[in-house]
């Protein structure tokens, strides 16, 4: 675990990724077009698991596009030119949106390549044209002023981990089995547990696999001394409980002014109740929340308005040791399977009744759904209608939507807000998402974490059901394209008022870098 410590910058600060549509050129972090295009079609299947071949290069096969050698090949300094010319597109606005270049990808292989060309160059006069006459006039002006302002960070962050007093390892019990679970890492959160109004850290951790026993390990719990350091508590908190953690949600369950803990684990979860005199005790059984799939995602939300948090659990796979199934990226070693090779398993929701007992409504709420893959979840309202929704990110299966009806149900709008699929009509393996007013619209837009060779999601709510994303067509899109989001969220780290994004990227593969050149592991 690293605690970082928010700080101003010195001139060496950095500037993070803009993902404003008005970014120039000159601040452009994204690639070439031309390079963009090649990796865009060569990565059509960006997973790896079970026969799955190395990612192609230009002038190889180009799966569902239909592009081969012999096609690159014929008329090939036409296209060639005609790729040039998105790039004439990127610098006239800034970014290269993905449509049009899958429109310049369907145009190439339709129609004789002078007649390609001669349409591409039209279309991007037209369009560059027209979206440089929809930017303020002072757009260009005032980027040029403040070129040098804009070539450093205001703040940074320093590492503080070790004279916070923080001493925490996660442990996910890798042996050399490479154990699907092994890839998911755990949650974390801030809470005041004792009510001193400091932020304390829960930090959740996993355990040694059955038969592979190397000593026990358990969730960390540091009480803040109000001094920029931390005290592990973990055993006088009644927290020291091995268990194969995974996400942790924060809420005052039973409404006593103390903050309790939900974790969800690869096996039954834990809810533990803040007992006010800095202990807690594992009440699950008790509160007759029975979970026991391989569990993800957590979050409170009171759904029906009646004053108790309500519990919602995000559940992955149909997964355990004994199902575990073989694969291979080398056809040799074993490597880390995908969510396609397993079924999937329900979310599930909790209904507070209020005497400290929980009962699963999550057929009658119309959550019901025994194929969602379900790694992350947000509460939100994106309807502005004063009730709580929820947005399920899944691992390549249609993302959710969960619209409250306002009567202890839910409609599901994945598809008709157009969250469900890519702009390619393909499901994702998202993972981390949030949700949060970016442009000040009054509406919560949504970003969503996926894997690698796919781009952040970046939502943007338009007030009408519909939700758009932006990514394609800023560089958020450009800068995620080959990294794979674990986690992200919104937050406004230079406290301008404008809402800025995390994103925590990584890989399942320590050697993915072996079969896909353009990828690396961290």
């Amino acid at each position: 675990m690293t605690l970082f410590k928010l700080t101003t910058a010195d001139e060496n600060g950095l500037q993070p990724t803009k993902w404003a549509k008005e970014s120039s050129p000159g601040q452009s972090r994204g690639l070439d077009p031309c390079d963009a295009l090649g990796q865009r079609i060569g990565n059509d299947s960006p997973r790896v698991g079970v026969g799955s071949p190395p990612t192609p290069t230009r002038g190889e096969n180009f799966g569902k596009y239909g592009l081969s050698t012999q096609g690159m090949a014929d008329g090939g300094a036409h296209r060639h030119l005609a790729c040039r010319l998105l790039s004439f597109v990127r610098y006239a606005l800034g970014y290269v949106p993905m449509a049009f270049q899958a429109i310049f990808i369907r145009v190439s292989q339709l129609v004789p390549p002078a007649v390609a060309l001669f349409l591409i160059l039209v279309a991007s006069v037209a369009l560059a044209v027209q979206i440089r006459s929809e930017r303020p006039v002072s757009a260009k002006t005032e980027s040029s002023a403040n070129t040098s302002k804009e070539s450093r960070f205001p703040v940074q962050f320093t590492d503080i981990t070790k004279q916070a007093g923080i001493r925490f390892t996660h442990n996910n019990g890798a042996f050399g089995k490479k154990f699907l679970p092994e890839t998911m890492g755990a949650g974390c959160a801030f809470l005041d547990y004792n009510n001193d109004g400091w932020q304390d850290i829960l930090l959740i951790n996993g355990m040694d696999w059955r038969g592979h026993r190397r000593g026990p390990s358990y969730p960390a719990l540091y009480r803040n001394n109000k001094n920029g350091t931390f005290t592990d508590v973990t055993r006088e908190a009644g927290l020291a409980v091995e268990m194969y953690g995974m996400g942790v949600a924060v809420g005052d369950y039973d409404n006593d002014g103390f903050e309790d803990i939900y974790i969800s684990c690869l096996g039954p979860g834990h809810l533990f109740r803040n007992l006010g005199n800095g202990k807690f005790v594992d009440v699950t059984q008790k509160a007759k929340i029975s979970n026991s799939d391989f569990a993800s995602s957590c979050a409170w939300l009171d759904y029906d308005r009646d004053g108790r948090l309500d519990l919602f659990i995000c559940n992955y796979v149909q997964w355990s040791m004994e199902t575990d199934i073989f694969c291979t990226l080398d056809g040799i070693s074993k490597s880390y399977c995908t969510p396609e090779s397993y079924k999937g398993a329900s979310s599930r929701l909790y209904h507070n009744l209020g005497d400290g007992t929980f009962e699963d409504v999550t057929q009658k709420a119309g959550l019901l759904d025994p194929t969602s893959k379900s790694l992350g979840v947000a509460v939100l309202d994106c309807n502005n209608d004063g009730w709580p929704d929820l947005l399920i990110a899944n691992d390549t299966q249609p993302n959710k939507l969960y619209v409250n009806n306002k009567n202890g149900t839910f409609s599901e709008r994945g598809v008709t807000a157009g969250i469900a699929y890519s702009e390619d009509g393909t499901v994702r393996g998202a993972m981390g998402v949030d949700s949060g007013d970016y442009d000040g619209s009054g509406f919560a837009s949504l970003v969503i974490g996926n894997f690698s060779n796919e781009m952040l999601n970046l939502y943007h709510n338009e007030g009408n059901g519909l939700f758009l994303d932006e990514a394609p067509t800023s560089t958020v899109g450009q800068a995620s394209l080959l990294t794979l989001a674990f986690g992200c969220f919104f937050f406004d780290v230079d406290l301008d008022g404008k809402m800025d994004i995390f994103v925590a990227d990584g890989h399942v593969e320590t050697d993915i870098n072996r079969v896909q050149k353009r990828v690396i592991y961290a």
